[in-house]
């Protein structure tokens, strides 16, 4: 046998004795349980992020503006996550239990965090995420 098939089979052995272990699938299910529980107290913000007016509203603003900037404005959803993108510039609207978060990025950090009312204008949220 040699080096690379005793070590394969070194971690393999590793690996399933972990996976017997209660105290580790124990916790692996309360992890699942939390994610679980997350993702169904922050169903009914996915749900207005999905299919409600701002939603609409900011993608026809940021089209406008970027139209006026001569900049091109990609939409682009991660999972529950609706993400922008104009040039550099990203913004982040990430639903959660406690509402939705946006999260401004500029070349790939983040420059902001902050709560957004998905019931208010999304006029202003665009203007000072374009800059304009």
């Amino acid at each position: 046998m040699s080096y690379l098939d005793s070590l394969e089979n070194n971690l393999k052995a590793l690996e399933n004795q972990a996976e017997r272990d209660p105290a580790e699938v124990r916790r692996k299910q309360e992890a699942r349980a939390a994610d679980r529980a997350a993702a169904v107290a922050a169903e009914p913000y996915v749900k207005e992020l999905r299919e409600g007016e701002f939603t609409r509203t900011m993608l026809g603003h940021c089209a406008v503006i970027g139209y006026s900037l001569r900049t091109k404005i990609r939409p682009l959803w991660l999972g529950n996550v609706l993400r922008l993108e104009a040039r550099e510039k990203q913004i982040d609207f990430e639903p959660s239990a406690e509402g939705v978060h946006v999260v401004f990025r500029e070349g790939g950090e983040v420059i902001g965090r902050e709560p957004v009312d998905l019931s208010q204008p999304s006029e202003p949220l665009a203007k000072r995420w374009l800059g304009v």
